[in-house]
């Protein structure tokens, strides 16, 4: 094994165990007997729909790069065929932090695209939903932290806009892909061959797929805080979806930094936190955390059972999606 996966499973445990660790502290500080009554009461048709909306936001985290990617540049590969093959990638995300597990998709899919191509769609991805959330960050702040939107950190989501936004057109930069070609991918120049064009493409010529993105990220984010509105009703809470959305995306922004996977503990103290300002119970978002995170169990089981595994099946079987013979030649990146 190597010293860099060592590194990764060492990260992926401590977060988990860091993360558990949190959820145990604010239990006992809240004590059980307040945070599980309102969980053994829940509405199952409450429940159900919150567990749609999980399913819903993974099919969607699979959609997202795909519209991004575009059809295959070699051989055929339908739409659906490529969103199958990210949402079947969605259960493993679970075990990495920052779902940085949609990379896998790259030697799944350099039969039909370069690999630069199919990098450039999912780090525009990741780009374009914190540009979301950090633009809709004043916002939320205002209304769900009573402190108010401070000047600094007005000053912070300013400088975290113009990063993030500008990041797509320093990476379509050839002098800047070139000292990356240099430098950190000396011995494999060619391992993102085709990331500058995709790029270029989505920031210059083929602006609709990046329009798409942001209407399917923002129905994301939408989704999510109907859901926390879901749960809060469930407990016996009445919490705008308006409140709801806001909180969210607090709490996505900060789940954002890949510490924990799926942000286990920090979302769920995140949630804490945000009801204490707001004079909510501590005790009742505990127990919203504690259930979300008991549904996704059975929505992940059955994505990975309806997609993971037939994936494997087929990748391991020697079966493929059926293609045309490759055509053209790869252009540079």
């Amino acid at each position: 094994m190597t010293r860099k996966r060592i590194r990764r499973r060492v990260a992926f445990w401590l977060g988990t165990v860091l993360g558990l660790l949190l959820i145990l502290v604010l239990l006992l500080h809240y004590d059980p007997a307040a945070v599980i009554p309102p969980m053994l009461h829940s509405k199952i048709h409450l429940l159900a729909a919150v567990a749609v909306i999980q399913a819903a936001i993974q099919v969607l985290n699979a959609v997202t790069p795909v519209v991004l990617l575009g059809a295959p540049e070699r051989g055929q590969l339908t739409r659906l065929t490529q969103t199958r093959i990210f949402l079947a990638l969605q259960p493993l995300g679970q075990l990495a932090p920052g779902r940085l597990t949609d990379f896998a998709a790259v030697p799944l899919l350099m039969k039909y695209h370069r690999s630069g191509a199919l990098a450039s769609s999912i780090v525009l991805d990741r780009l374009i939903t914190l540009f979301l959330l950090l633009l809709l960050t004043p916002i939320a702040v205002r209304f769900v932290w009573p402190t108010g939107s401070a000047a600094a950190m007005n000053l912070a989501v300013v400088a975290g806009l113009m990063l993030v936004g500008s990041a797509p057109f320093l990476l379509a930069n050839r002098r800047f892909r070139h000292l990356v070609n240099r430098s950190i991918l000396r011995f494999t120049p060619r391992l993102l061959e085709g990331f500058g064009k995709h790029t270029e493409s989505l920031l210059q010529t083929s602006r609709a797929p990046l329009l798409l993105n942001f209407g399917l990220t923002a129905l994301k984010i939408l989704l999510a805080g109907i859901s926390l509105s879901l749960l809060a009703a469930n407990v016996g809470l009445s919490l705008s979806v308006f409140t709801a959305t806001c909180m969210s995306v607090l709490i996505q922004l900060v789940t954002a930094v890949p510490l924990a996977p799926q942000g286990l503990g920090i979302a769920e103290g995140s949630l804490v936190l945000l009801f204490t300002v707001n004079g909510l119970p501590g005790a009742l978002a505990l127990s919203m955390g504690l259930i979300a995170r008991i549904l996704f169990i059975p929505v992940i089981a059955a994505i990975y059972m309806t997609t993971t595994v037939p994936l494997i099946a087929e990748r391991f079987g020697g079966r493929e999606a059926p293609t045309d013979e490759h055509c053209g030649s790869e252009a540079d990146n």
